[in-house]
């Protein structure tokens, strides 16, 4: 049996004052709750250390839990912060290879609490 993975992870943190963490830590609850109800899997994390806030994922990413509350909290961060953006990386992984089980991607959300995914083109 195959096991697959999928973690997320910013490429920086935000700095951030620990209310404004715990503020953001209620909204990724109330979004875990209202996902869970609809039977969705919620998947966010985040950690503070040192004024800095580490948003990220270990081990079962999935992009429906970018809410748009989730993404107009961190938008807000980053205002208060004056980043424009912060980017994110994504993989996906298993424990053998099988088609499709690798690969991964990049986004961002903007201060104005956009999701956005770069174009790629063949």
């Amino acid at each position: 049996m195959t096991d697959f993975y999928s973690t997320m992870a910013p490429f920086e943190c935000i700095t951030c004052s620990e209310n404004d963490f715990n503020n953001f830590k209620c909204v990724l609850m109330t979004e875990k709750k209202r996902l869970e109800k609809d039977e969705l899997w919620f998947c966010l994390d985040a950690e503070y250390h040192a004024g800095e806030l580490f948003i990220f994922n270990e081990y079962y990413f999935d992009d429906e839990c970018l809410t748009d509350k989730v993404c107009s909290a961190i938008g807000e961060l980053l205002r208060i912060s004056g980043q424009e953006y912060l980017e994110f990386g994504y993989s996906y992984t298993a424990s053998r290879v099988v088609t499709g089980s690798q690969g991964g991607g990049y986004f961002r959300i903007y201060k104005n609490g956009c999701l956005v995914r770069p174009n790629i083109s063949w």
